[in-house]
């Protein structure tokens, strides 16, 4: 115990005499929300704690918790950073459309880097912004598509209304409801029960998702024929398995490859995690939500980038930042050799808790996968996974017999004991149509 102390303290120290020579970054939160700004403050000082060792690059992180409702608060803060603070570069994990341009314009006029953690659209890209959250509504939407389902309920967090958005462009159809507190879960499943429908979406955090599986179930909904969608959380089997009894078909999604190694990535850093949420006396022993990875991994693609600028002499660790808002704008000088090196790591993909980190020449992530997950018996089982590639979708489910693919409005079915042959997704004229939202009803012929 004295010896984690003295290594503990030590490192304090160490950190504190490197204060003057440490490259600054900016973390930009919400004053109301607090999940993506501990979980950046947390990632920050583990990368200073494994490179103050070394003689690394160590980072300050400035945080600013502003109204974001506000952009003219929201527009001091960042000239303050700025100017006061000198930031390399920047992250927010902010939804609002509003805020989020207000960063990516101050982003591209000073010319700082700024990694967002928020789903992205065409119309919302920045030329200095980086979007680091995969978009795994992509994947969800290909998941549909498989199932078949004609409608479903849609239940999202305040924030996502992108996400609705996404779905509703590509003319699904669908009942969307924004989940701000528990009764509107009470009030979706009466809803949901009078209607007797069958399939949900749930974009929601894992108490949210609990609460609706949790009233559903004394509904008696939960039964064969019923089926969900989680999509953007890593769920905690043990809380949902007694209420799968009724045999309701489970699916969720997660970014990483499941491991029982001690020393995986995710393992290793959901103990850290634990321990530090403990320390701020916050801790509920739960692991790492999708938010929190995000800003982890953010803070990691920073570290790397300032590491490389280092090591090619293009910045040193008394190099000034001096972006100031001025009425004649002083430019970062660093901006754009900073923002190329986040984007390229050296050719080398950083593989973070949200799987392989690259960005296309958008600013977007890419060449990442979605593991697709379903609950049966006493745990999640893996089913398959949706790989995003440079323009190419895929949704692969893969068994000891058979492997499907489905690629936007094509799918294909491969039989390996039956092979060439291969499967339509519409059935002939004279056979009817599969119940919506049981696997598809595929006609057989041969292949050429």
């Amino acid at each position: 115990m004295e010896g984690s102390i003295v290594i503990k303290l030590y490192w304090i120290m160490a950190v504190f005499s490197l204060t003057t020579d440490a490259y600054h970054v900016g973390g930009i939160f919400d004053q109301k929300m607090s999940a993506a700004k501990i979980a950046f403050q947390f990632a920050v000082e583990e990368i200073n704690y494994e490179t103050s060792a070394k003689d690394g690059v160590v980072m300050m992180h400035t945080e600013a918790g502003v109204d974001m409702s506000n952009s003219f608060q929201l527009s001091n803060r960042l000239c303050e950073m700025f100017k006061e603070d000198g930031v390399f570069a920047m992250y927010s994990d902010e939804p609002d459309e509003i805020s989020n341009e207000v960063v990516n314009k101050y982003a591209e006029t000073m010319r700082v880097p700024h990694v967002s953690g928020v789903y992205a659209v065409e119309e919302t890209l920045a030329e200095y912004t980086l979007h680091i959250m995969p978009d795994y509504i992509a994947a969800v939407k290909d998941i549909i598509k498989y199932y078949r389902w004609d409608t479903f309920y849609y239940l999202y967090s305040p924030g996502f209304d992108l996400h609705y958005d996404a779905f509703v462009m590509d003319q699904f159809h669908l009942t969307a409801k924004q989940i701000r507190s528990a009764p509107n879960i009470d009030e979706s499943v009466d809803q949901m029960f009078k209607e007797n429908a069958k399939h949900v979406i749930l974009d929601l955090d894992e108490d949210y998702c609990l609460l609706f599986v949790q009233r559903a179930y004394h509904r008696q909904m939960l039964t064969r024929d019923f089926s969900i969608i989680a999509a953007n959380v890593v769920l905690n089997e043990t809380l949902f398995m007694p209420y799968s009894q009724g045999g309701v078909n489970f699916t969720t999604l997660r970014l990483t490859n499941n491991s029982n190694d001690p020393n995986d990535l995710r393992t290793e850093v959901n103990k850290k995690w634990i321990s530090f949420l403990a320390e701020k006396g916050g801790s509920t022993g739960k692991g790492m939500d999708l938010t929190n990875m995000v800003a982890y991994d953010s803070a990691n693609v920073l570290h790397d980038a300032l590491k490389i600028l280092e090591n090619r002499g293009d910045i040193q660790r008394n190099s000034e930042n001096p972006a100031t808002c001025e009425e004649i704008p002083r430019l970062s000088p660093y901006g754009k050799k900073m923002l190329d090196a986040m984007r390229n790591l050296n050719g080398i993909p950083r593989q973070g808790l949200t799987g392989s980190i690259e960005f296309d020449e958008k600013g977007l992530r890419k060449n990442y996968v979605v593991y697709i997950d379903y609950l049966e018996e006493d745990s999640f089982k893996e089913a398959g996974y949706w790989v995003h590639a440079v323009g190419v979708k895929e949704f692969k489910v893969s068994s000891k017999e058979t492997q499907i693919e489905v690629i936007p409005r094509h799918l294909i079915f491969t039989s390996i004991k039956e092979f060439p042959y291969f499967m339509d997704v519409d059935p002939p004229a004279n056979q009817k149509e599969a119940a919506p939202g049981s696997p598809p009803n595929l006609c057989m012929r041969a292949s050429l």
